[in-house]
């Protein structure tokens, strides 16, 4: 796993040595253990290198190679690669490295663009083809590692990097705030699609392929999840979704380092641990963060699962003060404005994770590809609920006005409340992202300034709705499935994931993201994916044998801390420090009047708007950082200010 960055000048030209070293400086915390930049005219590619395959000198990037003269910097790994090496190497290629990266690049040579289809892993990687003056650059299948550029065709550059950071670097300022952004991130927690915060900067697409020749930009689908095949039989035996997991585990436990595991208690990660340690000899470290509160605490399943498998097992507990110290922190890592508010437990556990090993997997994804999310079933009950009689839909949604709002964990209002909201759309695509939706559409004309010329809204609600309707699919939870994949699990899960390991140079890997556990999770029929009052039904008879009864039975739990409850109390001078008038005022897109009717009903306990929010203390926030330009105190070791003076900072990051 590591950091890239990199330029293509168009017109030829050299690249700016001191910028590429300020991408390296930007992206030091994701490769701790060796960096460097190489120039030409025309190009410059940077790489910080975490060292988990080959860990030798000879594995250093950019790395090149000769006849024909190609270069890549590379993030990632590719748990297939030592097949790929025998084949080529069958095929005449001479390997100077064991590394997975020299893999990719003869990859390459025999086979071109198409190389990418023969790659199973997580990866982003940028090679230059210097024959045809082409740079040609990927992105695995999920969008499990993120792959941000730009093209300037009047300053005639292409930036590329691992993290906007990299390319802010380089241009040494700021690119100008794409406002139907901002109207997407308060919708959503974070920006679908390809769009980022910045005009003019995106996201390459997860299993899409990137070519730069000539002065021309193509993009290219070179895979998709497909549930409507018809080639392919059903798979409802358990006994064969267990094997193609052991298999997928196997494949992510392929390392020159110790790999270790989080584990959260849940069937999805308790099931990676389970198979993990089947496949080890030693030990196994696993890692788990909990809250003083009880009901948002998760330690205890955690702890069953580590006993019957006798891991080395840590703990780490998230508190209010924590939280308060840490989390213009995470606000600097995520700097493509993703604010889940598991962010700040999730960066204190990646920091105790890589005390003791360079690599964890996760259970990440096991919601999407065996239907665990609650608003899968909830797509099921709307359908029912629009046959209820409007007089009686009515009555419901008074008496859910009228329930006392509760900062419980996804307590009974709060459910209510967001189900009816959705449920009223007669569509089913809106229905399901209304369910993942925070400020809606009047929520967001309340608190975003129009101004003179009125707000560029996003069309990211149309292009979801679309994603929805037309994905390969025949049923509502496969729809459901589709857009998740491409929305929600790309750009909100894996995204907070790789930022807030990264963050301390730790690797984290997704085994049920697994190629071959997807394509099998599309066969698996809906009914035996989820049911009116249980998901994950297949998953769970796969595993059985092998967790705590406790485990399987317990009902899904979403990892987040009591926030909501603490920003009426711990944090309540924060919030106020944070959005306040002054600082809301100098933004000039937010409502200060607006705002603090939010601030007041939740202090008040007249509402729970603690999600609200927490968007906004991330949005003020990161615009300081990123906008303003204060983000670079952060190279230098200082962190910036989130809050007054006098309530004091928070710790910088030192790697």
């Amino acid at each position: 796993m590591c950091g890239i960055g990199g330029i293509v000048l168009l017109d030829g030209g050299s690249p700016d040595a001191a910028g590429m070293q300020r991408m390296v400086d930007a992206l030091r915390h994701r490769g701790p253990d060796d960096e460097g930049f190489w120039v030409q005219a025309g190009l410059g590619m940077a790489h910080t290198r975490l060292s988990v395959i080959d860990l030798s000198p000879a594995g250093r990037q950019p790395m090149h190679v000769e006849s024909p003269s190609l270069s890549i910097v590379y993030n990632g790994e590719v748990y297939n690669h030592r097949e790929l090496r025998r084949t080529l190497e069958e095929k005449g290629h001479r390997f100077r490295s064991s590394s997975d990266t020299e893999v990719i690049l003869r990859a390459y040579a025999e086979w071109g663009e198409t190389c990418v289809t023969r790659l199973e892993g997580m990866f982003a990687f940028a090679l230059w083809d210097a024959a045809r003056r082409r740079l040609f650059a990927a992105r695995d299948r999920l969008g499990i590692k993120p792959f941000y550029y730009h093209l300037d065709t009047a300053a005639r550059e292409f930036l590329f990097g691992s993290e906007l950071k990299a390319l802010l670097a380089y241009r040494r300022g700021p690119f100008g705030l794409d406002m139907a952004a901002v109207d997407d991130y308060l919708a959503f927690g974070f920006i679908p699609l390809s769009r980022t915060p910045f005009r003019g900067v995106r996201k390459l697409p997860a299993a899409h392929t990137l070519t730069l020749e000539r002065g021309s930009l193509r993009l290219q689908r070179y895979w998709d999840v497909d549930f409507c095949r018809d080639d392919r039989p059903p798979v409802e035996a358990p006994e064969d979704v267990a094997a193609t997991l052991e298999a997928a585990v196997r494949r992510h436990l392929v390392a020159d380092v110790p790999v270790g595991a989080f584990l959260s208690g849940g069937v999805d990660s308790s099931a990676v641990v389970a198979l993990m340690q089947e496949s080890l000899d030693a030990p196994l470290a696993t890692f788990s963060v909990g809250f003083e509160e009880p009901s948002y605490d998760e330690r205890a399943f955690a702890g069953m699962v580590a006993r019957r498998f006798g891991t080395d097992h840590h703990e780490v507990v998230c508190t209010a003060r924590d939280f308060e110290s840490l989390w213009a922190r995470t606000v600097w890592y995520a700097d493509g404005l993703a604010a889940d508010i598991s962010n700040v437990p999730l960066y204190m556990l990646a920091r105790d994770a890589r005390r003791h090993v360079p690599v964890v997997l996760s259970g990440d994804g096991g919601d999407e590809m065996f239907g665990g999310y609650p608003t899968y079933r909830a797509d099921r009950l709307a359908a029912v609920y629009r046959r209820v009689p409007r007089p009686l839909r009515r009555a419901v949604r008074t008496l859910s006005g009228a329930l006392p709002a509760s900062t419980a964990k996804l307590s009974f209002d709060f459910k209510l409340r967001q189900f009816l909201a959705g449920a009223e759309f007669g569509d089913a695509a809106r229905s399901h992202f209304a369910w993942r939706t925070i400020f809606t559409a009047l929520d967001r004309t309340l608190v975003l300034d129009t101004g003179p010329n009125g707000l560029e809204r996003s069309d990211t609600e149309d292009a979801l709705a679309r994603l929805f309707h037309t994905a390969p699919a025949a049923t509502v939870l496969q729809r459901a499935v589709y857009a998740d994949i491409n929305s929600f699990l790309v750009d909100s899960i894996l995204a907070k994931v790789d930022a807030m390991t990264m963050a301390h140079g730790l690797e984290a890997r997704v085994p049920l993201l697994d190629r071959e556990v997807v394509e099998l999770a599309g066969k698996i029929p809906d009914r035996l994916k989820t049911r009116w009052g249980e998901g994950k039904r297949i998953l769970k008879e796969a595993v059985r044998a092998r967790l705590p009864r406790e485990v399987i039975a317990r009902a899904k739990s979403s990892f987040q801390p009591p926030l909501a409850e603490w920003l009426r109390t711990d944090l309540r001078a924060t919030v106020c420090d944070v959005l306040s008038d002054v600082r809301l005022r100098a933004l000039g897109f937010l409502r200060p009047s607006a705002v603090g009717v939010l601030t007041s009903e939740h202090f008040a306990g007249r509402a729970n708007h603690g999600f609200k929010l927490w968007l906004l203390m991330n949005l003020v926030e990161w615009h300081r950082l990123f906008v303003e330009g204060h983000w670079t105190d952060g190279l230098a070791g200082r962190r910036p200010r989130p809050c007054s003076e006098e309530r004091g900072a928070p710790p910088a990051p030192r790697h």
